[in-house]
């Protein structure tokens, strides 16, 4: 997948997991934590898990 359409296919990580989201959600459906969603920074998308 091209970066920049990887990028804006997950836009959001969680804080806690380190899974991309498509979505901005209140919870994180990987490991269900509340209030984790944050927008992904570059560093972030080299380390996650999808």
């Amino acid at each position: 997948m091209d970066s920049k359409l990887y990028k804006k296919t997950y836009p959001f990580i969680c804080s806690k997991c380190k899974t991309l989201i498509n979505m901005n959600r209140e919870y994180c459906e990987s490991c269900g934590m509340k209030g984790t969603i944050v927008k992904a920074s570059k560093e972030d998308y080299k380390n996650a898990k999808i």
